[in-house]
């Protein structure tokens, strides 16, 4: 009895291990949302950069969208470095033939970031964002500070979505729309809240 009753012991303990080690591979995702940046406002080098690059330039200068590149690019934004802007791609094309990506200028330090997250949830093609109590803070003041101008959501070095901020929202709570698919936005909220 006393042998039965420590392999069971043994068997729990290995049980329990591999769970624990399933649970540590999670995929885990980095969250941040930026303040955008107008094209004209970015440094006049940084954009001859992008046309040395052989970049696609967008002609409305008031947006933060600087060029365009195929979706198949292997281009490195890294080299393109200063100290207040950063430079992001957009996850998915956004033109409609799906070809290519956009290039976003963003200020060099993030607003808000995945210690300011409680918690996500997808929601068909979007993710539900839930702040806690000092991001909700920290989102209130983002989006009253940018009244008619872009943010930027990004995971993992990437924009999933870039919008315009219409009024203050002190709820808490702002939502990624326009995934691929539901299938993506549930692998995305689980790797976000993965870090939670």
């Amino acid at each position: 009895m006393k042998t039965l009753n420590f392999y069971v012991f043994v068997t729990l303990i290995a049980f329990i291990s591999c769970k624990q080690n399933e649970n540590q591979t999670q995929d885990k995702a980095s969250f941040e949302i930026y303040e955008t940046i107008a094209q004209k406002e970015v440094p006049i080098n940084l954009i001859e950069e992008f046309q040395q690059m052989n970049m696609q330039l967008n002609t409305d200068t008031h947006s933060p969208i600087i060029a365009f590149v195929p979706v198949d690019s292997t281009m490195q934004l890294s080299q393109v470095v200063n100290d207040k802007v950063k430079f992001l791609q957009t996850a998915q094309p956004v033109d409609k033939d799906k070809k290519y990506i956009a290039i976003v200028a963003v200020k060099n330090q993030s607003s808000l970031n995945t210690s300011d997250l409680k918690k996500t949830k997808p929601n068909q093609n979007d993710i539900e964002i839930y702040f806690n109590l000092q991001g909700a803070g920290k989102w209130s003041d983002l989006t009253k500070s940018n009244i008619g101008k872009m943010i930027a959501f990004s995971i993992d070095n990437k924009i999933y979505t870039l919008t315009s901020v219409n009024g203050e929202i002190m709820n808490g709570t702002a939502i990624i729309n326009g995934l691929e698919n539901a299938e993506l936005a549930t692998k995305v909220s689980s790797s976000l809240n993965a870090n939670l």
